[in-house]
């Protein structure tokens, strides 16, 4: 099971110990729990770095309403990578939420079958879905979602992984090992120095890959007739 990161944010701390209590029943460990009394501070760890994968959110907030707050996080945070769940002791507010897409709106009093049953889920999506790795920066650890790499060079005794949005990011372990953690999912070893997130290739040629931000990613005559097996499968698949 892949460790969640959870946030709650209500200015009620008896039902953030409540809330919190259900989901360490079957959840992860209980430092992957944050607990927030305003919006403000959540926005602002965020802000700083800090990523979630489910937000627990207070609708009746001090300052920043939670709808406000539902509004920032999803400019902030692409919506596959966070999930919204609203809690109230009203149950008016369904139209004002529908713009943000949230997986759940629970009322006051919780119920705690229900909720636990929705965790259960969206751990199993998660892990399914959403496979990612920690790494280290500046003294801070940060996630990375596999699924936003474009590619993945060992070069000079380090792994370098490209993502989206343009970041370089540094990681350990062996390309080798890399392979095997991402065969299954859509991703190529074309070279000895090269593994490739084939969702984010533009042209694909038996000696190259062209991706997405115009790198050049070379195929190796040892890897062709891998790299082409792969490639067709992959192709199927996605016009299954």
């Amino acid at each position: 099971m892949v460790p969640m990161k959870i946030a709650i944010c209500d200015d009620d701390n008896g039902a953030c110990e409540e809330l919190r209590k259900i989901l360490e029943n079957i959840s992860t460990e209980k430092d992957m729990i944050h607990i927030y009394n305003a919006g403000e501070e959540l926005l602002g760890d965020i802000s700083n770095g800090y990523i979630y994968d489910v937000v627990y959110l207070d609708i009746e907030l001090p300052g920043l309403n939670g709808v406000e707050v539902g509004q920032v996080l999803r400019e902030q945070v692409e919506k596959q990578h966070l999930d919204l769940i609203f809690i109230s002791q009203k149950s008016s507010y369904c139209e004002q939420l529908f713009d943000l897409e949230p997986r759940r709106f629970y009322r006051k009093p919780f119920d705690k079958e229900r909720i636990i049953k929705d965790l259960e889920i969206l751990i199993a999506e998660h892990t399914e879905h959403r496979q990612s790795v920690w790494y280290e920066e500046n003294g801070r650890e940060y996630r990375l979602f596999l699924e936003d790499v474009l590619y993945m060079e060992a070069s000079n005794k380090k792994i370098k992984a490209f993502d989206k949005n343009g970041k370089k990011i540094v990681l350990k372990n062996t390309l080798s090992e890399w392979g095997e953690l991402c065969k299954e999912k859509y991703f190529v070893r074309c070279h000895r120095s090269y593994l490739v997130n084939m969702r984010y290739v533009k042209v694909y040629s038996r000696t190259e890959f062209e991706m997405t931000n115009e790198d050049i990613i070379p195929i190796g005559r040892k890897y062709e007739k891998q790299t082409r097996e792969i490639w067709n499968l992959h192709k199927m698949e996605e016009e299954a």
